[in-house]
């Protein structure tokens, strides 16, 4: 959808400037009639003590490749960007869709040795969860696709847990029963939602300049939600 949009923008005279970081002086140089804020969001941090340590990660870092994760990896928050987080980092370590076609056209590996081959990765992923249930804010013909994948990975999932401490390797959390667990963790990646990010909209509205906030920097939702409101606002504009 990003690469479409990326191409089909610039014909219709759509100005595309990558990199930049706005501000309000810059938005007055252009003298516009309207701005639309569009800005988005940031993850949220529990308020927790090591929640900015080394070994403490954000799950849109890792899906960007930003960071390095270890082989013990904990991923706090059981939505869909961890799901989503968990499903990518289980992969880590298993041989691409290529090199099955290769190994199964000559016969090199028996049919067992490539469904591990193909499904066991190098990283040993838990995810622990604060609700009762797995992936609310996933849609439901998806939503059973990805925990049975998450499950043919290996991927440990672990509702009804609160997490109450991060240390160097491992993280601490309480079960279902109240009863205190430590879980081994090299890497803890956060995916406990966001908030919006609207913070030059108000700096834009300070100036006296007419803004219109929408998508996530309005409020967090799915991408289908973004674009419908982005399409509802060029229509009146």
């Amino acid at each position: 959808l990003l690469n479409y949009y990326r191409a089909v923008l610039p014909k219709f005279g759509v100005n595309l400037r990558m990199g930049l970081e706005v501000t309000p002086e810059q938005v007055s140089q252009e003298k516009p009639d309207l701005v639309v804020v569009a800005t988005g969001a940031t993850p949220l941090k529990p308020p927790i003590e090591a929640v900015d340590a080394p070994n403490v990660v954000q799950a849109w870092d890792v899906l960007k490749g930003n960071v390095q994760t270890g082989v013990n990896v904990v991923v706090v928050g059981g939505g869909s960007v961890g799901l989503e987080t968990a499903k990518f980092l289980a992969a880590k370590g298993t041989i691409s869709p290529d090199q099955l076609h290769f190994l199964t056209l000559h016969e090199a590996e028996s049919p067992e040795v490539l469904r591990e081959l193909m499904l066991k990765g190098a990283k040993r992923v838990t995810v622990i969860e604060m609700a009762s249930k797995m992936g609310q804010d996933v849609g439901r013909s998806t939503r059973w696709v990805l925990l049975k994948e998450l499950e043919l990975r290996g991927v440990t999932l672990i509702a009804e847990a609160k997490m109450k401490e991060i240390a160097p390797d491992h993280i601490a959390y309480t079960d279902s029963q109240g009863i205190a667990v430590e879980l081994a963790a090299d890497t803890v990646v956060m995916a406990m939602g966001s908030r919006p990010e609207n913070s030059l909209a108000h700096k834009l509205e300070e100036a006296g300049v007419e803004v219109r906030v929408i998508g996530d920097a309005k409020k967090c939702g799915r991408i289908s939600d973004a674009l419908e409101e982005g399409l509802a606002l060029a229509c009146m504009v």
